[in-house]
């Protein structure tokens, strides 16, 4: 995992004085500079325009939607997990997982190619059928395509619930689709969750700053430059709708409403870690224009969240 200051690895420790919260006097910090003053070396200009377009989990340098041109193709052979999501995974050989919100299907495949035996929903268009069938993998490829997991898949009996990249921006009933997944795990199995942070959606860029522009409490999307009087950008792109206009949801779920939702359905947080970035996918920060390096380290880009199915609870069926 990178050594980023959302990684854990940037944490300033002293020796603790129990009868003050206040930590040790020191020198004062050094002004920072202005915007206009800083050196050009940490300064990234001519960044692309924020866009919204879904990013393939395996390859960060996809950033348009997959078969746009209708003969896109991705390199399975080339699909991984990151350092991070191994160790949140653990071993999984064996294990049945469910790979719910599957998307192009490489995170399926390399769950396959680690030995588990794969149930995956909400396929998108890719060739992943075909490539797990040649290379003999052991997925099934279910035609659900629907958020709340039907009956058939909550048996109880799922070792690992594994959620990717570009998921929970698209969940509309998070109480809902919570339960479901809570329900798929056998007692004891492990939740793990490995998306972009929903702070990501807060900021827009002004001289190389990064400053809020929407709420991170569920405020419907709006472009940093809009004027008073124009529309959100739309939750959904419609048929007929400008090619360039954003395609990706916001439902304004926050960290503590997804602790929450698996919380209420018998899923325990064990784990949450908030990172600056992730070496997998391309966040709304990274697509922010004329943005200092150090600004981005700031704030999270990304997270990964570890939980358990708690044995002998009944589902009360959470605040839905």
């Amino acid at each position: 995992m990178p050594d980023t200051p959302g990684g854990g690895s940037g944490k300033i420790e002293w020796e603790s004085d129990w009868s003050s919260s206040e930590p040790p006097s020191g020198p004062e910090p050094a002004a920072e500079p202005p915007a206009e003053d800083r050196p050009e070396a940490d300064f990234r200009p001519d960044t692309p325009e924020l866009t919204f377009e879904a990013v393939h989990a395996a390859f960060p340098g996809t950033v348009g939607p997959l078969n746009a041109a209708g003969d896109a193709e991705i390199d399975y052979s080339q699909a991984w997990l990151s350092e991070a999501e191994i160790q949140a995974l653990g071993a999984v050989a064996g294990l049945r997982v469910l790979n719910p919100m599957a998307g192009t299907g490489e995170d399926a495949i390399v769950l396959a190619r680690l030995g588990a035996g794969v149930t995956a929903t909400n396929l998108g268009e890719g060739g992943a059928r075909d490539y797990a069938r040649n290379e003999g993998l052991n997925i099934d490829f279910t035609q659900v395509h629907q958020q709340v997991l039907p009956e058939s898949l909550r048996s109880g009996d799922f070792d690992l619930v594994y959620v990717g990249p570009d998921s929970l921006p698209w969940i509309e009933d998070l109480d809902g689709w919570a339960w479901g997944l809570a329900d798929a795990l056998a007692p004891g199995g492990r939740l793990v969750i490995h998306d972009e942070h929903p702070l990501t959606y807060v900021f827009a860029s002004l001289d190389g700053k990064l400053v809020v522009s929407t709420s991170y409490f569920g405020e419907e999307l709006r472009s940093p430059d809009a004027l008073e009087d124009e529309e959100p950008l739309s939750l959904t792109r419609e048929e007929g709708s400008d090619p360039e206009a954003p395609d990706r949801t916001n439902f304004g779920w926050t960290l503590g409403d997804l602790v929450s939702a698996f919380g209420d359905h018998g899923v325990a947080t064990i784990r949450l870690e908030e990172m600056a970035s992730s070496d997998r996918f391309f966040t709304a920060l990274d697509s922010l224009p004329d943005v200092y390096e150090d600004e981005l380290h700031r704030v999270p880009g990304a997270f990964i969240l570890v939980g358990i199915k708690l044995p002998g609870i009944e589902d009360g069926g959470g605040q839905g």
